[in-house]
């Protein structure tokens, strides 16, 4: 039985051990080319394209086979179906015969002419006429025989040999991409010897993944299990490889900035410096403006309540000479319901005893010396005799002289004063003055800053020759969406009140780059993408909720939903709500809106483009949100029309 068992298990396994073999995909690859794809110390296959097939792989569960072949070989063996798939190779019409590229481009090279150090006066491509440039044979002939053809060049059969001859003077001038000779630079320890014209690329060419031609249920099988794989992870590959080499791109970039560009860029951070003082400025002052008035008004609402609450009867003046009004106190004393009936029944005769000469003073209530007799006086206290009905009340009275806010206030203590309804509406009326100044003063800070913030979008809109009405309706658009999205009228408000300084990163774009009048080529949309990282720099460190806002919507308006935006390539609910919902206001209106580059498109092309972007672009809910509330934004929309 055992025996048995064995003749039967042992052909089997054989069979699955083969079909296992043959399910591996085979991709061909030629090394020498790092940090793209080559052999490593390990004697294994690594690099930027091969860490990429490695994740496809992973990400599809597919067994991969990673063959090493020398350049025409590799094409070969696709052709003789000795290998599957390419693993990265530019388009050609040459190759295009014979094969099928993938949808998705592996890897942007860009490929630059690099001149030694010791050559003189290199300022454009074409100062290298004179000089024989090293090409490699592969990949580049067809450029270079295209574009050219008026060069003296030496090709040379492979890439390492192009550097070998070049690191050894063989020739002063090369064309490679960038990636691969300044990883070669600095394994050779010669990043100094070489530079290059970091705004003039030779060309720009994607490699693509490639398979025989025909062979469609590979290429789909391809095309799909890419679809498995994020920005982001593709991001962090190429970020292994390369991040470095980007910096030392960049830094050579930027030297290319004259000194009129430098000058300009000074110039503009000075005025949005300026800017930002003159916002912070207004806000302490008007801030501790209110907070003065706090102060006084919780001070004259102690004091005044301290007279309501008092037990001694009083009489108010305001000019320290005719008496306008009492406090029930007195009223009750006196036992009349009014000033005016006190007057009639006082006979108008009073006498103020004077102590020194111990006599009562004859005065007259009506008159205007007696209160300013008390006032002047050097005693505190007085005895009073007033006459009522030829009936006698002594009583003791002072006086005392107030400023509450800008208001004199003078008051004469008889006796047990209670509260004064006459004081108290005055005391009401001056509270919700001072209580109606502070909610100008905050009305008028809020106006000012929506104010400024505008007048800040506008800026930035008005250097790309956008209109003013253009951060109108986004910041209507934006507030209209974030209610509809469920946040509170509060949040709303902060949005558009933000929404309008999505730009204002322009100010530091050049004006030849925002106003040109054609699509950006790569430099240049590098360049223009960098806008939106110095609007958030310009606000990060603000403690102001509309500014801090404002730094969240400039730094996220162009991220997308999946992860393919910038510029740091955060997808869904990794994106701010603020930045979502600046992204579907801020593409509407640009959309619909003639610029110097375009055309207004139609609502119908809109609405294409918003259906086909849901869940890629936007956010799908507020795409539901944006169709489901069209009227109101077509009325926004009329209400701030662009004048021609």
């Amino acid at each position: 039985m055992n025996r048995l068992s064995l003749f039967i298990l042992l052909p089997l396994y054989i069979i699955t051990t083969l079909n296992s073999a043959n399910d591996s995909i085979k991709i061909v690859f030629n090394s020498g080319t790092p940090p793209l794809k080559f052999i490593n110390s390990n004697s294994k296959p690594d690099g930027l394209l091969i860490d990429i097939w490695r994740l496809w792989a992973k990400k599809n569960s597919i067994n991969i086979e990673l063959i090493e072949a020398p350049w025409n070989e590799t094409l070969q063996m696709i052709r003789t179906g000795e290998a599957d798939i390419h693993a990265g190779l530019y388009y050609t019409k040459e190759r295009d015969l014979f094969l099928d590229y993938t949808t998705l481009p592996l890897y942007k090279s860009r490929n630059y002419f690099f001149y030694h150090k010791s050559l003189p006066n290199i300022k454009s491509n074409s100062s290298f006429t004179p000089y024989v440039i090293g090409v490699d044979n592969g990949y580049s002939r067809e450029f270079i025989s295209l574009k050219y053809s008026n060069l003296n060049v030496h090709y040379y059969n492979t890439t390492q040999e192009l550097h070998h001859g070049a690191f050894n003077s063989e020739i002063k001038v090369l064309l490679s991409p960038i990636a691969n000779l300044i990883y070669s630079l600095k394994i050779a320890n010669l990043e100094d010897d070489f530079k290059y014209l970091a705004s003039q690329p030779a060309f720009i060419k994607n490699y693509y993944g490639a398979v025989k031609d025909g062979n469609h249920k590979l290429l789909k099988m391809i095309n799909d299990g890419f679809k498995h794989i994020s920005a982001q992870e593709l991001q962090v590959i190429e970020d292994k490889w390369l991040k470095n080499l980007d910096d030392s791109f960049f830094r050579n970039l930027k030297i290319t900035f004259s000194k009129e560009q430098m000058q300009w860029l000074e110039e503009i951070s000075i005025q949005v410096l300026i800017i930002i003082l003159i916002i912070i400025l207004s806000i302490l002052y008007y801030t501790n403006k209110i907070k003065k008035l706090n102060k006084e008004n919780e001070y004259q609402s102690k004091y005044l309540q301290s007279i309501l609450n008092a037990e001694d009867s009083l009489i108010i003046t305001t000019d320290g000479k005719k008496i306008e009004s009492t406090n029930q106190a007195f009223l009750d004393f006196f036992d009349v319901k009014t000033l005016d009936e006190f007057l009639i029944y006082a006979d108008s005769i009073c006498e103020f005893f004077t102590g020194e000469q111990s006599k009562f003073l004859q005065i007259d209530m009506n008159g205007t010396n007696w209160i300013r007799y008390l006032l002047d006086s050097s005693q505190k206290t007085h005895l009073v005799q007033i006459d009522k009905h030829h009936e006698l009340f002594i009583f003791q009275i002072s006086a005392a002289e107030f400023k509450i806010g800008d208001k004199q206030l003078y008051t004469i203590d008889l006796t047990d004063v209670t509260e004064l309804e006459e004081i108290k509406i005055d005391i009401e009326r001056q509270v919700q003055d001072g209580l109606k100044e502070i909610n100008e003063l905050n009305i008028e800070i809020e106006l000012t800053q929506q104010e400024v913030v505008l007048t800040m979008g506008a800026i930035g809109e008005s250097r790309s020759r956008e209109t003013g009405n253009h951060v109108k309706r986004v910041a209507e658009y934006s507030k209209l969406l974030a209610l509809e999205y469920g946040l509170d009228e509060d949040e709303a408000i902060l949005l558009e009140q933000a929404s309008p300084m999505h730009d204002i990163g322009k100010v530091a774009i050049p004006d030849a780059i925002l106003n040109k009048p054609a699509k950006l080529n790569f430099d240049e949309f590098e360049i223009m993408k960098k806008h939106a990282s110095i609007g958030y720099d310009i606000f990060k460190n603000s403690q102001r909720k509309v500014l801090k806002a404002a730094s969240i919507v400039a730094h996220e308006h162009h991220e997308k939903y999946d992860g393919s935006g910038y510029p740091r390539g955060i997808k869904g609910a990794g994106i701010h709500i603020y930045g979502r919902i600046t992204a579907v206001a801020d593409v509407f209106d640009a959309l619909g809106s003639s610029r110097i580059y375009k055309e207004a498109w139609s609502d119908e092309r809109i609405f294409k483009l918003f259906r086909d972007e849901s869940g890629i672009h936007f956010d799908p809910k507020l795409v539901d949100i944006f169709f489901n509330n069209f009227d109101k934004i077509d009325i926004i929309r009329k209400k701030y029309k662009d004048v021609s």
